[in-house]
C-alpha cells in the first residue's frame, strides 16, 4: 500500500557481527569484485521476519510519522495465513488504534522490507469494530509505505563503509553502501544493512525522481507480539466485504 494512500485511509549473525565479521553479507562485498547487485539481491542474506517479532519504523520525511509492525501466523476456516498488523501514529505519540491493519499474506511466508506483499484478505479498523475484505491489487502491502524505493534495476555501489548506528539503546554494527541506479524512478539509495536485525535494515534513505527525499530508520524491534484485532477471522467472515 503506498504511503500516501495509507495515511489518507486511516543469533548466529549477531554472534558472528560480535566477533567482527559481517559474513552474511557476502553478497553485498561481491559487488565490490565487479557484480552489479538488485535490491532482492542484497536482502537475501538478511535475516528472515519471524512469528511474533514486532519493529517500529520512524519515517523522517515529510510528514513525519511512526509505524509498528507485528508479524504472525493465523489458522482460520479459509486456511493458514501469515499475517502483518500494522499501526500509525505521529513521532512523538503511541500509534492510533484506529489505524489498525491486519493483512492475511497470500503467500506462506514473509517478503523482505522493500518487497510488495500479496494480500489475500484485509482487516481493517471500522468506529469500534473491525471489518474484512477480499484483498485485491491494490491492498498489494509495502512495510515502508511506498514502492518508490523498491528498484528491480541492478546497482553501482558509489561507497561502502562499516558503521556502528543506534536502535533504541542498542548500538548495532551495520554495513553502510551508497547505491547509484541506472534505470527507474529510483536514483541512489543509502541503505545500513545489519544482520543482528530482524530484516536486516537499521536506517534507508533515498533520492526519486520527482519526489521528495525518503528516510526512514528502525526505531526498535522485539518479540511476543500479540494481534490488537479482537473479532476472530471467522467472526468476520460472516460480513466479508468484496
Amino acid at each position: 500500500m503506498r504511503r500516501a494512500h495509507f495515511l489518507t485511509v486511516s543469533s548466529g549473525a549477531a554472534a558472528a557481527v560480535a566477533a567482527g565479521g559481517f559474513p552474511i553479507l557476502a553478497a553485498a562485498s561481491s559487488a565490490l569484485a565487479g557484480l552489479a547487485p538488485t535490491l532482492n539481491g542484497l536482502l537475501a542474506p538478511m535475516p528472515a521476519f519471524a512469528r511474533g517479532q514486532w519493529l517500529q519504523y520512524s519515517f523522517e520525511s515529510a510528514p513525519a510519522y511512526v509505524k509498528r509492525i507485528g508479524f504472525g501466523i493465523e489458522h482460520t476456516s479459509a486456511g493458514t495465513f501469515h499475517t502483518i498488523e500494522t499501526q500509525v501514529g505521529g513521532t512523538e505519540y503511541a500509534c492510533d488504534p484506529n489505524t489498525i491493519k491486519k493483512s492475511y499474506l497470500s503467500a506462506p511466508a514473509y517478503g523482505n522490507v522493500l518487497a510488495p506483499h500479496d494480500v489475500r484478505f484485509l482487516t481493517v479498523k471500522a468506529g469500534v469494530s473491525f471489518m474484512l475484505a477480499e484483498g485485491t491489487k491494490e491492498d498489494a502491502l509495502w512495510l515502508l509505505d511506498t514502492d518508490a524505493v523498491y528498484s528491480t534495476h541492478t546497482a553501482t555501489i558509489a561507497a561502502e563503509s562499516s558503521e556502528t548506528v543506534a536502535v533504541k539503546h542498542t548500538s548495532v554494527q551495520a554495513k553502510r553502501l551508497t547505491l547509484k541506479f541506472g534505470g527507474g524512478p529510483l536514483r541512489t539509495m543509502t541503505i545500513w544493512l545489519a544482520p543482528s536485525l530482524p530484516g536486516g535494515v537499521a536506517r534507508l534513505e533515498a533520492s526519486v525522481s520527482g519526489q521528495d527525499p525518503f528516510a526512514m530508520r528502525l526505531h526498535a524491534h522485539g518479540a511476543g507480539y500479540q494481534s490488537l484485532v479482537t473479532e476472530s477471522f471467522d467472526e468476520l467472515r460472516k460480513n466479508l466485504i468484496g
